[in-house]
């Protein structure tokens, strides 16, 4: 019994995740891209939408709504008309965008929505979704860097007597933080901008890349960096 059990586990486990690789997950075939575009690096796992051309700074978004009347990108201040084939899938595709992140919303009816392909991003106080118009060789000093140490950014939580809550901070350590117990570290406390919160500058904003290169080409002194959220929560 336990045998067959086994078995049948392992046929429906394949099934799973041949699904999920043939682009079936949400009873969608998988498509080829246009050439030049490659998906963006904010798309959740196996999301091939939306899709950036990184010579033309071009974003193609792809939403399925059959029902749906009216729907629209809203990208960088201007709202993109999406166009609907005959099966209820709409696409479009933008305007060249300045390159680095920008969040943006689906409008479903005149409802804004995240877009379900990307991940979450707090931004402009609400969760959005988002995408990265990927810069040239000149922004490596944002990407991960395989050849040199790499610090931590660590999710802490504390109890405040001021706001009387429990609030949660980031706090990045250099890679040579454990080595070295006793040592003093400068602390840089770095705040997020409007309408973000604590995870902005360690999310979107590859804090951890940056300080890791600077700290490894000695542009920068090995710190600790705090990101903390600047709005006062209360119960």
């Amino acid at each position: 019994m336990k045998k067959l059990i086994s078995v049948l586990a392992a046929i429906i486990l394949s099934s799973i995740v041949s699904a999920q690789f043939s682009g079936v997950q949400r009873g969608q075939q998988v498509q080829p891209l246009p050439e030049g575009f490659k998906p963006s690096s904010c798309n959740t796992f196996l999301s091939q939408y939306p899709a950036v051309n990184s010579q033309t700074g071009q974003a193609m978004f792809r939403v399925v709504a059959p029902t749906a009347r009216k729907v629209q990108v809203d990208l960088a201040g201007k709202r993109y008309d999406m166009t609907k084939n005959e099966k209820g899938i709409w696409t479009c595709i933008s305007d060249p965008q300045v390159v680095g992140f920008h969040y943006y919303s689906i409008w479903i009816d005149s409802v804004a929505v995240m877009d379900r392909n990307t991940e979450a991003y707090f931004g402009s106080n609400w969760e959005s979704s988002g995408i990265e118009i990927p810069e040239g060789p000149e922004g490596d000093y944002y990407r991960f860097n395989k050849n040199i140490p790499h610090g931590q950014i660590r999710s802490i939580y504390y109890w405040s007597e001021i706001n009387g809550m429990e609030r949660h901070s980031n706090v990045y350590v250099p890679a040579e933080y454990e080595q070295n117990p006793t040592k003093k570290y400068p602390v840089l406390y770095l705040l997020h901008g409007w309408g973000e919160d604590e995870n902005g500058w360690s999310n979107q904003g590859h804090m951890g890349n940056i300080m890791d290169g600077l700290i490894s080409s000695g542009k920068a002194v090995p710190m600790i960096v705090v990101m903390d959220c600047g709005d006062i929560k209360t119960n």
